[in-house]
This record gives structure tokens, C-alpha cells and sequence, in this order.
């Protein structure tokens, strides 16, 4: 097997999680899991089952990331478009706290920013944000600008 970004054969066992095993390529640096696995995952299968116990240990880490890097990171790629920017798409959005963050910092684009979730928690645990889709991307009404 080698390296899915610099093609490097000197790929090492990096970690095993949730019973898949991560590489490191001793080139770049890179880390990644078997490229079978990724073509199984474009392909629509699932890696980790989206189930109550999964979701009870992720909302709080959900919501750290929402209030935190997730602004930063929508602020780069805003930063970075090359067009007017209309709406914006939290793709894979989980409960989809980062439309609560929006609207808590960012009032004026709270209307323009939108959430998708494939695999949400149930209703109770997620937003009530009236911008939160469950489906995936192809479901999604809206043209996108922009998004992460």
C-alpha cells in the first residue's frame, strides 16, 4: 500500500480506531485509513454507525468545535471565495450547533448560513434552528457559495 497523497510506499501503523486501522506516511506526514475504505465511503457506506451512544459522546465536543474552530475556519473560507457569498453550508453539521454559534456571533449572517446532516441525533439533542436540513448534500434546496 502506499501513501494516498505522495504515493510513497514507507506508510507506518499510525492508530487503530473504532476497529480501523490509520496509516502515516514517513514522507508527508500524511495520515490516512486504507483506500478501500475511503472508496466504500464515497460509495455510501458507512464507517461508524450514527446510533444514541455515538451521539451522547459527541455533543459536547460538537458544540466546543461549533463555538470555536468552526467560526474560524467559516471566516477562512469566506475569506478565501473568489465570489459573493450568499449562502453558506455546514455540510455533515451534526446536531448542528454551529448555526446556534452564527446566530449567537455572527447575527447578520445567521440568515444566509444553513446546516445538513445525513445522521443527526435525535430532535431533541439537535439545533431548533429553522436552517438545519436532515439529508445529505444532494437534498439540500439551496444553491451553495460557500461552505465547510
Amino acid at each position: 500500500m502506499n501513501c494516498s497523497v505522495c504515493k510513497s510506499a514507507r506508510i507506518n501503523f499510525f492508530k487503530k480506531v473504532d476497529g480501523y486501522i490509520y496509516y502515516e506516511c514517513s514522507d508527508c506526514k500524511v495520515i490516512s485509513i486504507d483506500s478501500s475504505i475511503i472508496k466504500g465511503i464515497d460509495n455510501g457506506s458507512n464507517i461508524r454507525k450514527y446510533d444514541k451512544t455515538y451521539w451522547d459522546n459527541e455533543l459536547i465536543a460538537a458544540k466546543e468545535r461549533a463555538f470555536g474552530a468552526c467560526l474560524a475556519r467559516m471566516a477562512e473560507a469566506i475569506h478565501y471565495l473568489q465570489i459573493p457569498m450568499n449562502t453558506f453550508l455546514d455540510i455533515g453539521t451534526g446536531p448542528g450547533y454551529f448555526l446556534d454559534a452564527v446566530s449567537v456571533y455572527l447575527p447578520d449572517m445567521s440568515e444566509r448560513t444553513y446546516g445538513v446532516e445525513k445522521y443527526p441525533p435525535a430532535t431533541e439533542k439537535r439545533t431548533k434552528n429553522s436552517h438545519y436540513f436532515v439529508g445529505d448534500i444532494k437534498s439540500f434546496p439551496n444553491k451553495v457559495d460557500c461552505g465547510l
